[in-house]
């Protein structure tokens, strides 16, 4: 009986242990900036060129400092690109979308530039890619 719970337990210890191993090679690297009215700017995150599985998230809020903290809303990170969602952050949008691949330098660049409508308030877009390491 002492042998089964000394395999069981070692057993239920190797698989904790490969649960944390994968879980530390996970990562998310996220970037902001801020778009004026009428202007188009780039959010890009620099990563590892070992990453790989990139999983994008792109959204954006209103940047007035004078009230609460706006939640954070969609934009499309594929093609089509257009408007952002919801309703409310509709005059901020994807334009397109750029990715330096550069093994020399170690380095991978993934960007999208965004772009605000004339009339609206300055956005705060924000672009957070998680990856895994090999």
């Amino acid at each position: 009986m002492t042998q089964v719970r000394c395999r069981a337990t070692a057993l239920l210890v190797g698989v904790l242990t490969l649960s944390c191993v994968r879980a530390t090679r996970a990562a998310e690297s996220c970037n902001q900036v801020a778009i004026t009215p009428g202007t188009e700017a780039t959010v890009s995150v620099l990563l590892p060129d070992v990453a790989s599985g990139l999983q994008t998230r792109l959204q954006v809020r209103d940047a007035r400092a004078s009230k609460p903290v706006d939640p954070w809303g969609g934009c499309p990170t594929t093609q089509p690109y257009g408007t952002c969602s919801p309703a409310t952050h509709a005059d901020a949008s994807t334009v397109a979308t750029s990715k330096i691949y550069d093994p020399g330098d170690g380095m991978q660049l993934i960007g999208y530039r965004m772009k605000n409508a004339a009339a609206a308030m300055t956005r705060d877009p924000r672009l957070c890619v998680q990856y895994t390491t090999q």
